[in-house]
């Protein structure tokens, strides 16, 4: 049994140069947050989540989608466009990169019924 315990410890002696973690940038990209949802959520920052009424308000509270009086369908495209451009130690060689994202911030649809219109 000791000797199982000693091969395990050396084994994670070995092993642990080569053992990486997240870098104070790597924690940084991951704490940020995109703003997403429907054009008109993103308009009022996201206050429809207390006002309801908005498809995109399903993620924050759900009961928003009681305001609804009629049935609608909702589709938000979003672009987003990065441009990059670096040189490489005062060399005189340059770095170009565009690149184009096509995202779908919001697709759905809400039924509604009147049950009480006879």
């Amino acid at each position: 049994m000791k000797k199982i315990i000693f091969f395990f410890v050396i084994l994670g002696i070995a092993v642990m140069p080569s053992v990486q973690a997240q870098s104070a940038s790597d924690a940084v990209l991951m704490s940020q947050y995109y703003a997403g949802g429907t054009a008109r959520s993103v308009a009022m920052g996201g206050a429809f989540g207390a006002l309801g009424g908005d498809l995109s308000v399903l993620s924050t509270n759900p009961a928003g989608l009681g305001v609804y009086r009629g049935s609608e369908f909702t589709f938000t495209p979003a672009f987003n466009f990065t441009s990059t451009d670096a040189s490489a130690f005062n060399t005189g060689i340059t770095y170009n990169d565009k690149y184009l994202r096509v995202l779908i911030n919001n697709i759905g649809y809400v039924y509604t019924k009147n049950f009480y219109n006879p």
